[in-house]
C-alpha cells in the first residue's frame, strides 16, 4: 500500500505541475500578445536629382514654360507651337504666353515677376525687342539685366531669342538697324541665359544688305513675323535650347 500511495501522490504532483505550466503560459501569452510584422511605410516617389544635370534639364522633367514679350509679335503663336513640340515628349508640358503692349522693356519688366515667377513657371522665354526706339534705348540695358537677375534669383532658367530680321520694314533705317544689331550682340554676350538666334528667318534685302523676313515668314509689313514665322521661332527655341536638355 505504501508503494501504491507513493505512486498516486507522484502522479497528482506531476499533473498539478503540468497544469500550472499551461496556466503560466496562458497568462504570459495574455500579457505579451504575439508581435505582428512591422507595418510597411507607403512609398513616396520623389524626383531624383541627377548629378551634373543642368537647371534647364531638371526643369524640363516637368516643364511649365512662360513666354513673355511684346504682343505685336504674338507670343501666343510661339507658345502654342512650343507646347505642341514639348508634348511630343511630355504630354503634361504646359506653355503659356503673356503679351505686353508695345516694344517697351519697362512694361515687360513690370510683369515679368508677376507673370513668370509668381505664375509658377519653371522656365521663361523672353523676346528680344526687334526695334529699340529712342525712348526705350535709355532703359533697355538696365531693364533686361533686372529680368535676368530675377530669373536667376528665382532659379528659373531663362531663354532669350534675338531680334527677328526687319530690313524690309517701311520705316527701316541704318540707325535703327545699328541699335538692333548692338542689342543682339549684347544679348549674345550675356552669361546666365540661353540665347537663341533667329536670323535664319531672314533673307538679304540685297547682296551685303540687312536681312528682311523671308517671304513665308513675313506677316506682311516686313516687321512682324507671320504665324508660320512665329511657329518657326518656336522650332528654333526648341531645337537649340530645349531638345538638347530633354531628359532621356
Amino acid at each position: 500500500m505504501d508503494l501504491y500511495r507513493r505512486r498516486r501522490a507522484a502522479a497528482l504532483i506531476y499533473s498539478c505541475l503540468g497544469g500550472c505550466a499551461i496556466a503560466s503560459h496562458s497568462i504570459q501569452g495574455a500579457r505579451d500578445p504575439p508581435r505582428l510584422p512591422p507595418k510597411e511605410e507607403p512609398i513616396v516617389l520623389q524626383e531624383i536629382e541627377v548629378k551634373g544635370e543642368s537647371p534647364l534639364a531638371r526643369a524640363l522633367r516637368r516643364p511649365s514654360v512662360g513666354v513673355i514679350g511684346p504682343s505685336d509679335v504674338h507670343p501666343g503663336h510661339i507658345a502654342e507651337e512650343l507646347q505642341r513640340l514639348l508634348r511630343e515628349r511630355n504630354p503634361e508640358a504646359v506653355v503659356k504666353s503673356y503679351g505686353i503692349g508695345g516694344q517697351d522693356s519697362a512694361l515687360i519688366l513690370k510683369r515679368f515677376r508677376r507673370q513668370i515667377v509668381e505664375g509658377g513657371h519653371n522656365i521663361a522665354v523672353l523676346s528680344g525687342l526687334t526695334i529699340v526706339n529712342e525712348y526705350d534705348a535709355r532703359n533697355i540695358y538696365e531693364n533686361f539685366p533686372k529680368m535676368f537677375a530675377i530669373a536667376e534669383g528665382s532659379g528659373i532658367p531663362l531663354i532669350v531669342y534675338g531680334p527677328t530680321p526687319f530690313g524690309g520694314f517701311g520705316k527701316w533705317s541704318p540707325g535703327m538697324q545699328r541699335k538692333a544689331d548692338d542689342f543682339d550682340g549684347w544679348l549674345r554676350a550675356q552669361e546666365g541665359i540661353t540665347y537663341v538666334d533667329t536670323s535664319s528667318l531672314g533673307a538679304p534685302v540685297r547682296p551685303g544688305g540687312p536681312l528682311k523676313l523671308a517671304g513665308r515668314f513675313d506677316g506682311g509689313d516686313g516687321l512682324h513675323p507671320s504665324r508660320l514665322g512665329e511657329h518657326e521661332t518656336a522650332r528654333l527655341i526648341f531645337e537649340s535650347a530645349l531638345r538638347p536638355n530633354l531628359p532621356d
